[in-house]
């Protein structure tokens, strides 16, 4: 049964995964009014006043930009200087940076809905796909040096 549900999970479409990430909690700035809280399937938000910083879900906060009812704030994790700082990280250390588990979703989500509402929109997409390469080059290596190692445990019978 477990090894079902693995599969199942490694089998998730690009878009299954960005709709896990749509339940993280991000920040925005409403343009609308609301007396009360907004309760929703997935909890209580609000309530919203024109001006004032809140949380709601990524889900929420792309339905209201798409409506032009909020502005974007970008998670301080996805600042240019904190990429930048993430990404030397990557390409010096051996360990993977702290990033959000579904960062890379979740970055392109952000900067496919808020675009207008990031100065630096197209820096910070090249800076999300260099970490995710830096990544991949990091995994590829990781993966070589284990059949390097399961080569020499059968070379020597271990």
């Amino acid at each position: 049964m477990i090894n079902q549900e693995r599969q199942e999970f490694e089998q998730l479409s690009f878009p299954e995964i960005e709709f896990l990430a749509e339940e993280e909690i991000v920040d925005i700035i409403p343009s609308i009014r609301t007396e009360e809280e907004v309760d929703v399937v997935t909890g209580r938000y609000g309530p919203f006043r024109p001006g004032e910083q809140t949380q709601v879900p990524l889900w929420m906060a792309s339905l209201l930009r798409k409506k032009r009812q909020c502005t974007l704030c970008l998670p301080d994790w996805m600042r240019e200087d904190s990429l930048i700082q993430t990404l030397n990280y990557e390409q010096t250390q051996g360990q993977f940076s702290a990033l959000p588990f579904r960062y890379s979703e979740i970055a392109k989500l952000l900067l496919d809905t808020g675009s207008e509402d990031f100065q630096n929109s197209q820096k910070l997409r090249s800076l999300i796909h260099d970490i995710e390469l830096t990544r991949k080059t990091k995994l590829e290596a990781s993966i070589k040096q284990i059949e390097r190692a399961e080569e020499l445990r059968v070379v020597c019978h271990f």
